[in-house]
């Protein structure tokens, strides 16, 4: 049974050599002086410059973080995708490959009803057993979700959702997520 990550959870930040490749050097530096500094994960999500990297690369990191993590702690995966088929298949990738969580934003050339994002977020949940982090970066990349949509992912799916509220202002949107679980989901 998976269950949601806890503790200090650092976003990677992508290195690259000056040819624009990755520096997976650097990387594992990284990684490993998270680890020795106290972190309990580490996440590799939008911030990590995630939707500047290529399929593969998307791939090959999050493969990289969960070899070089080596059972530390947890790590988590952004599956976010600009369609359901591409972020489905984010989560089975890393569910394959060993990650203990995924986050998800949405697509962001979109702005998405309720239905539809109930419908994206549930494929990715029936695509991997791992939890999911739903990230509302909507105060950078578009319409916020509402505590009640995201209150009953949570409730449909206890245990299984968490969330990373990015929507401003972010303290009040907190506390309608809170009021709305009753002060039950894992935020981030």
């Amino acid at each position: 049974m998976y269950s949601l990550p806890k503790g200090i959870l650092p976003v990677v930040h992508m290195p690259y050599h000056e040819d624009f490749t990755i520096d997976f050097d650097c990387l594992e530096a990284e990684v490993n002086y998270a680890f020795a500094c106290g972190a309990n994960g580490i996440v590799f999500a939008l911030a990590s410059e995630l939707l500047r990297l290529t399929n593969e690369e998307r791939r090959e990191v999050a493969s990289f973080l969960v070899r070089t993590s080596s059972n530390r702690g947890s790590v988590v995966i952004s599956v976010g995708a600009e369609s359901t088929f591409a972020a489905v298949e984010y989560a089975r990738h890393a569910a394959s490959i060993g990650a203990t969580a995924l986050m998800a934003i949405p697509p962001l050339s979109a702005s998405l009803d309720d239905k539809e994002l109930r419908s994206y977020y549930e494929a990715i949940l029936a695509a991997s057993p791992l939890p999911l982090i739903v990230q509302d970066a909507s105060s950078y990349v578009g319409k916020p979700m509402s505590a009640a949509f995201q209150s009953s992912l949570f409730t449909e799916h206890t245990g299984r959702v968490g969330f990373k509220p990015e929507a401003s202002p972010v303290g009040p949107v907190i506390s309608e997520i809170n009021a709305a679980t009753q002060n039950s989901a894992a935020i981030y």
